[in-house]
Order: structure tokens, then C-alpha cells, then sequence
């Protein structure tokens, strides 16, 4: 005699619970399903509101208040100034929304890193000064409270392969570049001003 059992083979009774056993098995399988496609759009969601947020801050970046900023501080290199307090701010709140998670580290190394490094080690010495103003104890191996968000971006960033420290040349024509970026971009904006009159 054949043991096997199947749905024809059963007493109602018998076939009710195998049905439950089966339903269970199917309504679990769904349920899995289901938590696996909403994980997956609140993954995506994060990602997209990540992404959002840093191109925000990459458009406050280059806004022609920042870009006004950033060429004072570049043009009286290594002074430092209230420009460069504005711009060492804002990197400050990038590290900050970084160490928050809100921005996603690939985003803030692709849209901010050179500027990260250079400005960096630019005005290095600056922030030294900086540090022992604010009573810091220099002797700590260079790491202080004062930009030290910014300080551990920096790091991160010397960690990946192949990045390196800007070069004195490096620096130099970083700085030329920030000096000119903002003339051309108030010229450009000037010129739209006149053409939509």
C-alpha cells in the first residue's frame, strides 16, 4: 500500500490541514517578499534624499556669496579672514552631516574632496594659530576640537588609494583658480541679469 498522502487521498479533515500547512508556507513566503521590496525602496529612498541634501550643499557651495568668499580667502592667503572662517564653516557643517550619516561619503568625496585637501593644508598653519588662540594644546599631534570635523574628513579622504596632499604648485593654482572662478561666475550672472532685460 502507497503511504504517500495527497490532497485526494485524505478525509476532508486531513485536507483542511494541509491546505492551512501550505497556505502558512505561501502567506510567509509573501511576507518575506514584501519586507525584502520595502527594504529595498527605503534603501533607495535614503540613498535619493542623500543625494538631494549633498547637492544642496554643492549649491550653497558655489552660490556667488560662497564663490565671494572663497576668492577673499584664496586672495589673502595665508592670512587668515572672516572669508575664510565662512568657508572653513561650511566644511565644518559638511563634516558634521558626514559624521550624521546624512550625506552619503562617496557624494561628499566626489562633489568636495579636492577642495577638502586644499584648503586643508593651505591654510594649515592658520588653523594652528587658530587652535592655540582658542587655547587648544598644540602637542596633541595636531588634531583639536577647532575644525576637527574637518581635520577627520580630511584623514578619510588621505586613507582612499591614491590620494595624496595638494603640492605647493598644487595649492598655488588652486588658489588662482578660486580668485578667478568667482569673477567669472559674477561676470556671467551680470550677463544674464542684462539679457533678460
Amino acid at each position: 500500500m502507497d503511504v504517500s498522502v495527497t490532497p485526494m487521498d485524505v478525509s476532508s479533515g486531513e485536507r483542511a490541514e494541509w491546505v492551512q500547512a501550505w497556505a502558512a508556507v505561501v502567506a510567509g513566503l509573501v511576507a518575506i517578499v514584501v519586507l525584502a521590496v520595502a527594504y529595498s525602496e527605503f534603501r533607495h529612498t535614503k540613498r535619493v534624499s542623500k543625494v538631494e541634501k549633498t547637492q544642496v550643499l554643492w549649491e550653497r557651495f558655489n552660490s556667488l556669496e560662497m564663490l565671494s568668499a572663497r576668492a577673499q580667502a584664496a586672495k589673502l592667503h595665508p592670512k587668515g579672514s572672516e572669508p575664510l572662517f565662512e568657508v572653513f564653516s561650511f566644511f565644518e557643517s559638511l563634516a558634521r552631516a558626514d559624521e550624521l550619516e546624512i550625506l552619503a561619503p562617496d557624494d561628499v568625496d566626489y562633489y568636495f574632496r579636492d577642495y577638502l585637501l586644499t584648503y586643508w593644508y593651505a591654510f594649515n598653519d592658520w588653523v594652528k594659530t587658530q587652535r592655540v588662540q582658542n587655547g587648544e594644546d598644540p602637542s596633541k599631534g595636531g588634531k583639536g576640537q577647532l575644525y576637527g570635523g574637518y581635520q577627520r574628513l580630511v584623514a578619510e579622504l588621505l586613507r582612499q588609494p591614491g590620494v595624496h596632499p595638494p603640492t605647493n604648485a598644487d595649492i598655488e593654482n588652486f588658489l588662482k583658480f578660486e580668485q578667478n572662478r568667482f569673477a567669472d561666475a559674477k561676470a556671467v550672472r551680470v550677463e544674464a541679469i542684462l539679457s533678460a532685460k
